[in-house]
């Protein structure tokens, strides 16, 4: 590894002046989605690592969902697996047994060395919060000299515009009561 001050030396060095201009988002500050439907969602699934987690996987050329359906081998185990969690899911958005909730934000940031600073509004008057970033310091064959990369150097620095976003989502929300169900009934 280098010292920190010879990183941060030979870190990304972005023109600033020949990127166009950052597009505000439509809105800053946080929003909240309380109750998404779940029926949206569930054919945005990817069941490859639900049969993971089984530990049902086809050989070559029938890996991954859905080839595998078509392995000679595991191939009626998961069709069987995947008829019977279908039949769960579909219970589970009829009978609304978890919600998908989210939250999202995007703020005024800018770089300052190695941080980015959150700015309270659009004035950046007022830094709110600082993610302190780390900056790589390891040696990699065929880039001894570097870029040593943080992520506050993909962020404009002061005096020019730039945004963060953040967002946290889950479905789980309702997922311990259906495991108290499940436990109430020995069901595992």
């Amino acid at each position: 590894s280098i010292p920190l001050k010879e990183a941060r030396a030979k870190g990304m060095d972005i023109q600033w002046d020949k990127v166009p201009p950052v597009r505000a988002p439509t809105f800053l500050g946080t929003r909240a989605i309380l109750d998404y439907p779940l029926e949206k969602l569930v054919p945005k699934i990817d069941w490859s690592p639900f049969f993971a987690l089984w530990q049902i996987r086809g050989k070559y050329p029938n890996r991954g969902y859905p080839k595998l359906f078509n392995d000679p081998v595991v191939g009626d185990h998961a069709k069987q697996l995947f008829h019977d969690a279908q039949v769960m899911l579909k219970d589970i958005v009829a009978h609304k047994k978890f919600r998908a909730r989210g939250v999202m934000g995007f703020y005024p940031v800018n770089a300052s060395g190695d941080d980015i600073q959150v700015y309270r509004d659009e004035t950046r008057s007022e830094v709110v919060a600082t993610f302190h970033g780390l900056r790589q310091q390891s040696l990699r064959e065929g880039l001894e000299d570097g870029p040593f990369l943080c992520v506050s150097d993909f962020i404009a620095p002061k005096g020019l515009p730039d945004y963060l976003g953040l967002m946290a989502v889950s479905c789980g929300f309702g997922c311990d009561e259906l495991c108290q169900e499940f436990d109430k009934d020995d069901d595992d």
